[in-house]
């Protein structure tokens, strides 16, 4: 975790056991945050994490890439 003077933070987040991790970045001057999921599952369930993140936040516009 890391927070910015005057506002915003980046935190990473990972997960030893099930080998996923998620990062986030915030630019609150621009009501802006990124978001990235990382997963080596076969079938990382995005779809299922988008919906927690809109259910908690007032998502206005996403974009989904998968590489």
């Amino acid at each position: 975790y890391r927070s910015y003077f005057p506002q915003g933070f980046s935190l990473i987040f990972w997960l030893e056991e099930s080998h996923a991790s998620i990062t986030t970045h915030t630019w609150p001057e621009a009501n802006y945050a990124m978001v990235d999921y990382y997963s080596c599952s076969k079938e990382p369930r995005v779809d299922q994490f988008c919906a927690v993140l809109a259910k908690h936040f007032d998502i206005v516009d996403k974009t989904i890439v998968s590489r």
